[in-house]
């Protein structure tokens, strides 16, 4: 029988792997972030506002979050409120 769900969601996460070539070698990159939904979910959408307030949108109009702001900028952000993301990056097979 499952768990019964929190009605929050409770703790969750995402991981992003890429793997690809550079510089003719193979390589790896991966984004991790943990956080409860509702807090990173809310962290993200308050970030995104001061951005367009701040007019600090690298593009306008119809475009996804990744494609409109500095990400590091963006990630520093959320990560000063406390939401945080990890980044590892290495050679294929190493």
């Amino acid at each position: 029988m499952l768990w019964p769900t929190d009605p929050e969601g409770g703790p969750g996460a995402v991981r992003v792997e890429v793997r690809g070539r550079s510089n003719g070698r193979g390589s790896v990159l991966i984004y991790g972030a943990m956080d409860r939904p509702a807090v990173a979910a809310g962290a993200v959408a308050a970030v995104a506002s001061r951005f367009i307030v701040n007019g600090t949108l690298r593009r306008f109009g119809a475009a996804g979050l990744a494609e409109s702001v500095d990400s590091l900028a963006f990630l520093a952000e959320l990560a000063r409120r406390g939401v945080r993301a990890a980044v590892f990056e290495g050679e294929a097979g190493a």
